[in-house]
């Protein structure tokens, strides 16, 4: 199998981005010394012949968030960070729909992605204003989340990537790691629609169920 195809067992358009353009020149080299199956089998998925049937049918489902069939991926991608790689039609189109949106952020602007994009920083190629890169649920606690949504009112990002997930995602994760309180995170989502839902400071300008259920907006300072 060629190398290109392999890279989609760990590409995703929002998460797996910088783990794909790292895994790219190392599959394409080990070609050279050693079967692409063994860097399969070191990541534990080629060991089971069933585990590796599941992953070529469904290669990434996260909350929400999903990657269709390995074999729909027949579009080789010319964007960057992701060029060469082969992606379904639908993510492809979305990821250069996304990297359009991303080119005609404000110059020079920095940029808040939300909840579990940070694969966006490195295809935007610019930071947030922030110790905060990863705000998702399980990883950043309460108080920090706390803090950030206020820096976010006080001091607003040029360009807000917000990937509203379904209810359940949200729902699950204050069950499971909050006692079914509300995280932090929520005020981040409130401090993001007080500054877009208004549209007085921001334009939207891309919006795309990029899953059932999961909508992808790039709001771009006015």
């Amino acid at each position: 199998m060629e190398a290109s195809k392999l890279n989609l067992l760990c590409f995703s358009l929002f998460g797996w981005v910088l783990v794909s353009a790292v895994v790219t020149p190392t599959l394409s080299h080990s070609q050279e010394t050693s079967p692409p199956l063994k860097t399969i089998e070191a990541e534990g998925i080629g060991s089971d012949p069933a585990t590796a049937a599941r992953k070529f049918n469904a290669p990434y489902s996260w909350w929400g968030v999903v990657e269709p069939d390995v074999r729909s991926a027949v579009v080789q991608s010319d964007v960057p960070r992701a060029r060469g790689l082969l992606l379904s039609p639908a993510t492809a189109d979305d990821l250069k729909a996304l990297s359009a949106s991303l080119a005609r952020a404000p110059k020079d602007g920095d940029i808040f992605a939300f909840p579990n994009i940070p694969s966006i920083y490195l295809m935007a190629e610019r930071w947030p204003e922030s110790r905060v890169v990863i705000p998702w649920f399980d990883f950043l606690p309460d108080r920090p989340a706390q803090a950030e949504a206020r820096r976010l009112l006080a001091s607003p990002p040029a360009t807000i990537v917000n990937l509203r997930l379904p209810a359940v995602a949200w729902d699950a994760h204050e069950r499971l790691f909050r006692g079914g309180q509300p995280m932090g995170q929520r005020d981040i989502q409130a401090a993001i629609a007080a500054l877009t839902d208004d549209r007085k400071k921001y334009r939207l300008d891309l919006r795309r169920e990029v899953s059932p259920g999961s909508v992808l907006e790039v709001w771009h300072r006015k």
